[in-house]
Protein backbone atom coordinates (compact mmCIF):
# COMPACT_ATOMS: atom_id res chain seq x y z
CA UNK A 1 0.00 0.00 0.00
CA UNK A 2 1.13 3.48 -0.85
CA UNK A 3 1.99 5.69 2.13
CA UNK A 4 0.64 9.11 1.28
CA UNK A 5 -0.87 11.84 3.47
CA UNK A 6 -3.17 14.17 1.51
CA UNK A 7 -3.07 17.86 2.40
CA UNK A 8 -5.94 20.32 2.63
CA UNK A 9 -9.36 19.11 1.53
CA UNK A 10 -8.11 16.19 -0.56
CA UNK A 11 -9.02 12.52 -0.11
CA UNK A 12 -7.08 9.46 -1.30
CA UNK A 13 -9.44 6.72 -2.53
CA UNK A 14 -9.33 3.35 -4.24
CA UNK A 15 -12.18 2.80 -6.66
CA UNK A 16 -14.08 -0.46 -6.14
CA UNK A 17 -16.55 -2.50 -8.15
CA UNK A 18 -20.21 -1.72 -7.49
CA UNK A 19 -22.06 -4.67 -5.99
CA UNK A 20 -24.70 -5.85 -8.45
CA UNK A 21 -26.79 -7.74 -5.87
CA UNK A 22 -28.37 -6.35 -2.70
CA UNK A 23 -28.00 -8.06 0.69
CA UNK A 24 -31.48 -9.55 0.24
CA UNK A 25 -30.49 -11.10 -3.09
CA UNK A 26 -32.11 -8.64 -5.51
CA UNK A 27 -30.05 -8.28 -8.69
CA UNK A 28 -29.48 -4.68 -9.79
CA UNK A 29 -29.44 -4.37 -13.59
CA UNK A 30 -26.64 -2.46 -15.33
CA UNK A 31 -29.15 0.14 -16.56
CA UNK A 32 -29.76 1.36 -12.99
CA UNK A 33 -26.10 2.24 -12.50
CA UNK A 34 -25.98 4.13 -15.81
CA UNK A 35 -22.38 5.13 -15.11
CA UNK A 36 -23.40 7.97 -12.81
CA UNK A 37 -21.58 7.08 -9.60
CA UNK A 38 -18.66 4.91 -8.49
CA UNK A 39 -17.93 3.22 -5.21
CA UNK A 40 -14.62 4.09 -3.56
CA UNK A 41 -12.81 3.15 -0.38
CA UNK A 42 -11.28 6.02 1.60
CA UNK A 43 -7.60 5.32 2.24
CA UNK A 44 -6.44 8.65 3.71
CA UNK A 45 -7.94 12.07 4.34
CA UNK A 46 -6.47 15.54 4.12
CA UNK A 47 -5.75 17.86 7.00
CA UNK A 48 -8.80 20.09 6.40
CA UNK A 49 -11.54 17.52 5.70
CA UNK A 50 -14.83 18.54 7.31
CA UNK A 51 -16.91 15.55 6.24
CA UNK A 52 -17.47 12.75 8.79
CA UNK A 53 -15.33 10.25 6.88
CA UNK A 54 -12.36 8.15 7.89
CA UNK A 55 -10.04 5.60 6.30
CA UNK A 56 -11.82 2.33 5.39
CA UNK A 57 -15.17 4.13 4.82
CA UNK A 58 -16.99 3.40 1.56
CA UNK A 59 -18.19 6.47 -0.33
CA UNK A 60 -19.93 7.28 -3.59
CA UNK A 61 -18.19 9.61 -6.02
CA UNK A 62 -19.34 10.90 -9.43
CA UNK A 63 -18.43 8.64 -12.34
CA UNK A 64 -16.65 11.57 -13.98
CA UNK A 65 -14.96 12.83 -10.79
CA UNK A 66 -11.84 14.68 -11.75
CA UNK A 67 -8.98 13.38 -9.70
CA UNK A 68 -5.28 12.81 -9.88
CA UNK A 69 -4.31 9.17 -10.43
CA UNK A 70 -1.48 7.94 -8.22
CA UNK A 71 0.25 4.65 -9.00
CA UNK A 72 1.91 2.63 -6.28
CA UNK A 73 4.91 0.38 -6.67
CA UNK A 74 2.71 -2.72 -6.43
CA UNK A 75 0.73 -1.87 -9.58
CA UNK A 76 -2.37 -0.47 -7.85
CA UNK A 77 -3.83 2.86 -8.93
CA UNK A 78 -5.36 5.22 -6.41
CA UNK A 79 -6.98 8.60 -6.92
CA UNK A 80 -6.64 11.93 -5.13
CA UNK A 81 -10.02 13.67 -5.24
CA UNK A 82 -11.44 16.88 -3.80
CA UNK A 83 -13.64 16.57 -0.72
CA UNK A 84 -16.47 18.12 -2.77
CA UNK A 85 -16.52 15.00 -5.01
CA UNK A 86 -17.79 12.81 -2.16
CA UNK A 87 -21.53 12.45 -2.64
CA UNK A 88 -22.41 10.01 0.14
CA UNK A 89 -20.98 7.66 2.74
CA UNK A 90 -22.26 4.10 2.89
CA UNK A 91 -23.24 3.04 6.39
Amino acid sequence: MLKLKPMGSVVLVREKEMQKTTASGIVIPDTVDAKKVKLAEVLAIGTKIELPIAPDDLVLIPFDANGIPVESGDGETYKLIAESNILAKLT
